[in-house]
């Protein structure tokens, strides 16, 4: 798997024709400090400010942030095999059954795709 980096923003930003300091209007933030920061990995946004770069910047969320999705991802592929190990362990019903699919489905697959939910 290719390494990514951290985030997008300066690339999308520049694909816009925007400096930081309209970036950062748009944002709602001050000045353009904060997409500075934001750009260099000084400072992770909040989940807030991720969510308007990528409603200012028209790109999902995974792909502007996509070298810290990967960590995410495979931090949570690592907590996986451990909670498989332990769910494995469980007396076999349907809901263990399903747990367990789901949790070997996201051991495998290093890009889940998302389900919906149904209530």
């Amino acid at each position: 798997m290719k390494s990514s980096l951290s985030n997008y923003i300066r690339t999308y930003r520049r694909r816009v024709f925007l400096s930081q300091e309209e970036l950062a209007f748009l944002l709602g933030s001050a000045a353009g400090t904060t997409v500075v920061r934001h750009e260099m990995n000084q400072r992770v946004p909040t989940l807030d400010k991720a969510l308007t770069y990528a409603a200012v910047l028209q790109v999902d969320t995974r792909e502007l942030f996509a070298g810290r999705y990967e960590e995410q991802a495979a931090a949570v592929r690592e907590r996986a095999v451990v909670l498989l190990k332990s769910v494995k362990g469980q007396l076999p019903t349907e809901d263990v059954r399903e747990k367990t699919l789901f949790l070997q489905a996201l051991v495998d697959d290093p890009e889940p795709h998302l389900v919906p939910c149904e209530e």
